[in-house]
């Protein structure tokens, strides 16, 4: 679909006095298989595009009866003046664009406050008559889906007033620097909204704030559609893309999108809708020929279309992008935004972060909102904002791109001894208040513009063509990849929406809450009254059920785990070949008297030896995967429980192959008893402590980063290796350090296997010296200060010590990724 024909189909009928609803348009395709039956529409539409000025939407007189199932139709008061007609129709549309777009004065007196604005006389009275139920069109849309004609949901625009932040200074954080001051600001739906300024102005605490990715330490009046925010239900409807787009590299680019779609999506789209959801999302971003590609051989733009794409397959009303251009060349840069431009087109929020856009890219975005010094300098049009600068005796020249010049101004290239040019801008905006100089009607022809040339470019080969992603699972749109429908928001990105589908279709128990019917005004369209920011109060709500995405988890974490090869045949490897060393080493101590102290010295190299090697090997799991962990875990792919859970269970098998590579051939080189109790007593108890290992390396690899758990991992051993046993006796040690025996594991680890090889009424051992002063098992225990050693004792101390580390592990991790957003 070119970019015009989008465009004509990307007029969102906004109705009422607030517009906050989106409806589904007239669908305008080249396909050649729909073009017969579509004639009359196209013909229709052309007509009134000529006449009304503005491409509008084809309203046939016929009604089509709505096939979506009642109890998920948003109550919609029908106004008395709608009219069936297209030319009514067409006419209304033409109204409200001239309303929005008429001279109104301006309570700053600014000469273009003819710009269409919400003043903030009216943004203040958002909490009552904003979020009141819209006027509905009672004629059909023309779609080629009839039942799709009454889809529609509240949009979500984002409002805020007065943000305050600051953050500590120094190492113990005892000074405080101001980061926002006051910001004000109004982000429509609909909209590709950029947030600009200079490097450390405070773009990205912005964003994080508006996202609530930081969720606590700021002061500010918050609103979604004028009522006040509910930060647990504003959640699940955002999807926050960091400007680390980190992947996993194993992964191609079909199983991140499937793995994506599996998680995000509830269990009321079968597997067959979700495969063709994907696949109509990766034609549509340019990344179907990609798709048997790994991510970790993907270029800089795409890993960024990519991680967008896994974004979009819960079709998220809110997309939030931090940096999404940095990195990237001007070309790419223009692909880019093209798809942010054509995704706000369609009624989403696109909210970004932008540091130095070109020309084309500038003149894409919708609301440009500047900052400087955390406070706002300009909010309002891109292309009024050469004439704010002139209002104030600040020329840009013609060769300047004007969001350079607006850099430089807020980076003080232009201030004077007797004044500052920023504090200029401020006032005249007062901090975001200002907006008199939002998009003016001619802009959006020059958008399309830019967006045309951007697709001049994608039709020569020079970019990878791009466009908003179907999200219909209709049959005939799975057949034709290259059948684009324009999608309005259909359906929430949380299980808020999939539950509602899930609790009405079927008796379940799984929905959170269950509204109640009102009468049906008419019998062929019964309504509910459904408010997406007031269904559930719940936190943690996910798409799936728990053991869903355990299962998920699991899959992907094995399949990695078999992808990366090299890390797994490492670890087994050495763990091989150290254990045929020892093996040769103590060869044949097992039964020999006069070795009865080497025997002793195997037992416990075995204990660190698999001690070390599983704390060290889980000590770096955490930290690298922390940025992909803290973005798929915000944007509710899964609860963190379910990822730990599944990273703890998916290391247990490759430790137990680990343990037993190394354990069977000393075990059997070094001839000990060859009776099978006593080896899977020995073996349990090393396994035991292998665990017990890992849950340390979980907790200091939690709680510290990648460089940090490197260095100080091993410091948090020493202590239990100094009280182990084998370098001092308990019986030799002050009596004041003698507790520290009791709580170093590696004291019941060394205990335990003592236990397993000469407990247990073993015979004595055989001599040939002369002399054995060690010869029986129960001197030998008593010789190590073990005669009052306990096996089961020893290993209930484990299976304590275990579950309690597994469990500070996992608040540690939780902590962590709400303290380092």
């Amino acid at each position: 679909m070119s970019s015009w024909s989008l465009a004509s189909a990307v007029s969102p009928t906004m109705t009422g006095a607030a517009g906050d609803v989106i409806k589904l348009n007239n669908l305008k395709t080249s396909d050649p298989e729909i073009a017969t039956s579509d004639k009359a529409i196209a013909t229709t539409t052309t007509t009134t595009t000529l006449t009304s000025g503005r491409p509008t939407t084809p309203v046939p007189s016929k009604k089509l009866t709505s096939k979506r199932p009642p109890h998920l139709t948003l109550h919609i008061k029908t106004s008395p003046t709608t009219s069936s007609s297209s030319s009514d129709h067409a006419a209304t549309l033409a109204v409200e664009e001239n309303i929005a777009l008429s001279p109104t004065p301006s309570v700053y007196g600014t000469p273009l406050g003819s710009v269409g604005a919400v003043s903030p006389e009216s943004r203040g009275s958002l909490g009552g008559n904003h979020s009141s139920s819209t006027s509905h069109s009672d004629s059909s849309s023309g779609s080629i889906f009839p039942h799709e004609q009454y889809k529609t949901i509240k949009k979500i625009d984002i409002q805020f007033d007065n943000v305050r932040y600051s953050a500590g200074r120094g190492f113990f954080k005892r000074e405080n620097k101001d980061i926002l001051l006051g910001l004000t600001g109004y982000f429509r739906s609909g909209e590709l909204n950029a947030i600009a300024g200079p490097s450390g102005a405070g773009k990205s605490t912005l964003l994080n704030i508006l996202s609530g990715y930081i969720s606590h330490g700021y002061t500010g009046d918050f609103r979604i559609n004028g009522k006040r925010r509910d930060l647990k239900a504003f959640k699940p409807n955002v999807a926050y893309i960091t400007q680390d787009t980190t992947l996993q590299a194993f992964l191609t680019v079909k199983e991140a999108m499937h793995f994506a779609a599996n998680l995000k999506i509830g269990p009321h789209m079968s597997s067959t809708a979700k495969r063709e959801r994907v696949n109509s999302i990766l034609v549509a971003i340019g990344m179907y020929e990609n798709r048997n590609t790994r991510t970790g051989q993907l270029s800089g733009g795409q890993r960024k279309r990519l991680a967008i794409a896994l974004e979009l397959v819960n079709n998220p009303p809110v997309l939030v992008l931090d940096e999404p251009t940095s990195g990237l060349d001007s070309s790419t840069c223009n692909q880019l935004i093209t798809l942010l431009k054509k995704l706000a087109m369609e009624g989403r929020n696109v909210i970004c972060t932008i540091h130095q856009p070109s020309a084309l890219t500038f003149s894409m975005f919708d609301h440009l909102y500047a900052i400087a010094e955390g406070q706002c300098i300009y909010a309002g049009g891109a292309h009024n904002l050469v004439p704010f600068l002139e209002e104030l005796d600040l020329h840009c020249p013609e060769s300047y791109n004007p969001s350079d010049y607006l850099m430089e101004i807020a980076t003080h290239d232009y201030d004077t001894e007797e004044e500052r040019q920023v504090d200029k801008l401020i006032a005249v905006m007062d901090n975001g208040r200002n907006e008199d100089y939002r998009q003016s009607k001619s802009a959006r022809v020059d958008q399309m513009a830019a967006i045309k040339k951007v697709e001049q470019m994608m039709s020569a080969g020079l970019i990878t063509p791009v466009t908003a992603p179907v999200m219909s699972t209709h049959p005939f749109a799975a057949k034709n990849f290259n059948f684009k429908p324009l999608t309005p928001i259909e359906e929430l990105s949380s299980r808020i929406w999939d539950s509602q589908i899930g609790g009405m279709t079927s008796e379940s128990e799984g929905n959170c809450c269950k509204p109640k019917k009102k009468k049906k005004p008419r019998p062929t369209m019964p309504t509910l009254d459904l408010d997406p920011a007031n269904l559930c109060k719940r936190e943690n709500i996910y798409a799936t059920p728990f053991y869903r995405q355990l299962s998920i988890l699991l899959l992907r974490t094995f399949l990695l785990i078999w992808r990366d090869s090299s890390l797994t045949t490492m670890r087994f490897a050495i763990h091989l070949a150290i254990g045929l060393l020892i093996g040769f080493l103590y060869y044949g101590i097992g039964n020999d008297a006069s070795n009865s102290m080497n025997n002793f010295r195997y037992v416990f190299y075995t204990s660190m030896f698999i001690m070390y090697c599983a704390f060290s090997g889980i000590l770096v799991k955490f930290p690298l995967e922390f940025p992909i962990v803290s973005r798929e875990h915000f944007n509710r792919w899964y609860s963190l429980r379910s990822y730990y859970v599944a990273i703890t269970l998916a290391d247990l098998p490759i430790q137990l192959i680990c343990s037993s590579l190394f354990i069977v051939p000393t075990y059997l080189m070094t001839r000990q008893p060859l009776e099978l109790w006593r080896f899977g007593m020995f073996f349990l108890i090393v396994f035991m402590t292998a665990l017990v290992a890992q849950s340390i390396g979980l907790a200091v690899g939690a709680a510290l980063s990648l460089n940090l758990g490197a260095i100080l991992g091993p410091f948090f051993i020493c202590p239990f290796l100094q009280f182990s046993g084998f370098f001092l006796q308990e019986k030799d040690a002050p009596f004041y350090l003698r507790w520290m025996f009791d709580v170093s594991f590696l004291k019941y680890s060394l205990d335990g296997s003592m236990l397993a090889i000469f407990g247990n009424d073993r015979p004595p051992l055989e001599c040939n010296e002369m002399y054995c002063h060690l010869k029986r098992p129960k001197h030998i225990l008593k010789a190590l200060d073990m005669e009052r050693a306990n096996y089961q004792l020893a290993l209930f101390f484990l299976l304590g010590l275990l579950i309690m580390l597994r469990i500070l592990a996992f608040y540690i991790m939780s902590f962590r990724l709400r303290l380092f957003r």
